[in-house]
Formats: C-alpha cells, structure tokens, sequence
C-alpha cells in the first residue's frame, strides 16, 4: 500500500511521497520543465510528457533554482518568447517522432511573424511546411510559447542573425520614419527585456 503513494523524480531515482516532492506543470514553470527536460535527455532517460503527476526531488528543484538564478545573472541571457512543445524530439505540430529539424530560414519566418523563438533542435513533419519549407501561416496563431531568460548558445545565434540579416536584406530598407505606424514603434519600445545588443542588431539589420 505504501508504494502507492511513493513517486520517482523526473531526473534523477529518487523516490519519495509526493509531499516531499515539486510539482513541474503550470506555466510558472517553465524554466524549470526547459532544464528538467535537458537533465532528463543528460541522464539518458526516455523522454515522456510532463503532466499533473511529474514531480522532482527537492535537491533537482535547489540546482535548477540554482540554474536559473544564473542564467539571469548572466549578461548574454534574454528574455524571449520560447516556443514550448511536450517533447523537443517530435514534431512540434502533432508530436510525430523521427521528423526533420526545422530550417533556420524557417525559425527566423516564425520569429518575424509570431515573436518566438525557437530553438534549432525542433522539428516538424513535412506536410505542416509550404514549398518554401517555412510553416504553414494558419498553424502559426496555434504555436505555444513562454515568455522566459534563454541564453542562445553562440554558433546558433551567429547562425540564427545570418539568416535574419539575409531575410532583412530581401525587404525594402527603412528610410523614412513614417516606415513604421505608432504601433510598431510601441511594440519595439515595450519589448520585453531586450537588450542593448538586442536593439543594435535591430538598427543593423535595417540601416
């Protein structure tokens, strides 16, 4: 009887009663289900869908807080728009496996046309893209995200700027200050937490 109310961590083999234990769902923890994720994947546990019942230890929830507190301290992490999905190794429409990685061409169309970020392991089925390989506009209103620090890794941001500069470049330059209405000059102003840096490639990218 006792065993049933015992629950095993989503990272590491703990096994305690679920009051000495840290939920993972709700939107208020998404940082920790991104990590948890990650540390799942490290530990080479087979992937499963976060739900009602998944639960980490104690000491897994201290190193994440951890985690986090240092990525915010850290001058290179963002507040972005990151795209979610239950399982980074399936589709991110309809969670088929062994699908293809998502273009960067693709990643940056949905970055311009939705404010989100997704990240260069996610992946989709062929029959959710158009024959330019970007995703189709009517699933793009549908795409999940949580506004949270990220730290894009250095080669994937290099990669990721390339292809924004290169979209920029196919559009007619900004050369008037009527380019923009009101609202979008509101829009770029209350970005969340962009950076400097953030604001300098904007100014490059359509100088």
């Amino acid at each position: 009887m006792a065993m049933r109310n015992i629950l095993h961590c989503f990272i590491c083999p703990a096994a305690l009663p679920p009051r000495l234990m840290v939920r993972l769902v709700g939107d208020e923890n998404a940082d920790k289900c991104a990590i948890a994720q990650q540390r799942r994947l490290a530990n080479i546990r087979p992937i499963i869908e976060i739900n009602e019942l998944t639960r980490i230890c104690a000491s897994c929830n201290r190193s994440i807080i951890r985690e986090i507190n240092a990525l915010q301290r850290d001058p290179a992490c963002l507040r972005l728009n990151v795209l979610t999905q239950s399982s980074s190794h399936s589709c991110l429409i309809c969670n088929s496996p062994n699908e293809p990685r998502l273009s960067t061409e693709a990643r940056v169309n949905i970055f311009l046309n939705r404010d989100i970020y997704v990240p260069e392991y996610v992946k989709s089925c062929a029959h959710h893209l158009n024959g330019n390989g970007f995703l189709l506009q009517r699933l793009l209103p549908g795409l999940r995200f949580v506004n949270r620090p990220y730290v894009i890794p250095g080669r994937e941001l290099q990669t990721f700027l390339k292809h924004l500069r290169n979209t920029a470049n196919e559009h007619p330059k900004i050369d008037s200050e009527d380019y923009f209405s009101d609202a979008d000059f509101e829009s770029i102003a209350l970005s969340r937490k962009f950076s400097l840096e953030v604001y300098m490639i904007f100014a490059i990218l359509y100088r």
